[in-house]
């Protein structure tokens, strides 16, 4: 059986403290999160930052800590030869909302988290996006909480 590996990213982008998913279209009509695959001895993230670069012109993406899914299956390719595929999706954030497409893409969407539910093809990139979803938000209040406790003078790490 053949192994195919890819990379990509759920990127986001808050606009107004709400958060909008990017999702492409690719060329056979599939609405899904960027990715690629593998090339050489890159590792995951070089991956997933070349992809996004080449695939929407995005650079200088936050990656967010902690958040890596993965979805494979295995499908028969084109020369009747049987493939597992893994994908590896990061969470990463930019701060530009500007895409500029590749050929592989038709168009693309920058979504609230109900309506790339909608939008996306799969039922497994709908759990990964849910998923993406979650995190951030418990990442986001856990950001929020330490910074109130920050401000009101109670940060776990200070002395009294």
């Amino acid at each position: 059986m053949v192994r195919e590996k890819s990379v990509g990213a759920v990127i986001f982008h808050n606009q107004a403290n709400q958060v909008r998913y990017l999702l492409v279209q690719y060329r056979h009509g599939v609405w899904e999160f960027v990715r690629g695959h593998v090339e050489g001895h890159e590792t995951e993230h070089h991956t997933a930052v070349r992809e996004i670069r080449e695939e929407t012109g995005l650079r200088g993406l936050t990656f967010i800590p902690g958040f890596r899914q993965t979805r494979s299956w295995t499908f028969t390719n084109y020369y009747h030869k049987r493939v597992r595929k893994e994908v590896v999706y990061f969470l990463a954030e930019t701060k530009k909302t500007s895409v500029q497409l590749d050929d592989e893409n038709l168009a693309f969407s920058w979504l609230p988290f109900r309506s790339a539910q909608t939008r996306l093809s799969y039922p497994p990139s709908k759990v990964i996006l849910k998923s993406a979803h979650q995190f951030l938000m418990l990442h986001h209040n856990k950001q929020r909480v330490y910074a109130r406790r920050s401000l009101a003078g109670d940060h776990p790490k200070s002395k009294r």
